[in-house]
């Protein structure tokens, strides 16, 4: 596994470091690195997204992002500190096998629809009162495989359980 090293001069105290990897197209923080540290920003004020078009719309696969963080790191002053920040994958991929379904050409649209695509810098969801303005649709279409089957496959940001999100909604699943 690839590591990468940052270094940093801070004063003695305690410290919570935060690691997204990949954050780049289509992933968007909402505040530059230089924003952040000339408006004295915290992780509070910082957000990460999935950009998308306005019909807000998944076709291929995104790319791979990861997150980890580190909490209470005490920082001593007068001696060198080392800490590693281990990071898990915050895309998964879902494989689907369909049976029972008459084949058609060119195949059926499978489609999970998540409110998913807004997350503060400390990998909570953004509370917007409106789910719509961070609900993503990914889609795939179900090929058949010539033996009563059906099958597809598609990588997703990471699909939670609402009840650990108050006004997170469950993700749908539907097959057209």
């Amino acid at each position: 596994m690839a590591s990468t090293v940052f270094t940093f001069e801070l004063p003695a105290g305690s410290y919570r470091f935060v690691a997204w990897s990949n954050q780049s197209s289509p992933y968007e923080l909402n505040h530059s690195r230089e924003e952040s540290l000339q408006q004295g920003l915290t992780y509070r004020d910082l957000e990460l997204s999935f950009a998308l078009g306005a019909d807000r719309t998944v076709v291929e696969d995104m790319p791979d992002l990861h997150f980890g963080q580190l909490a209470n790191a005490r920082v001593d002053s007068g001696s060198e500190n080392e800490f590693t920040v281990l990071a898990i994958p915050y895309t998964n991929i879902i494989n689907f096998t369909v049976r029972g379904l008459a084949e058609k050409a060119p195949g059926y649209t499978l489609s999970i629809t998540d409110d998913n695509s807004h997350y503060t810098f400390d990998n909570n969801y953004v509370p917007y009162d409106d789910a719509s303005q961070r609900t993503l649709q990914y889609k795939r279409t179900l090929a058949g495989d010539g033996r009563g089957q059906m099958k597809a496959s598609m990588k997703v940001l990471r699909i939670t359980d609402p009840e650990l999100y108050p006004g997170k909604k469950n993700p749908t699943l539907r097959i057209t």
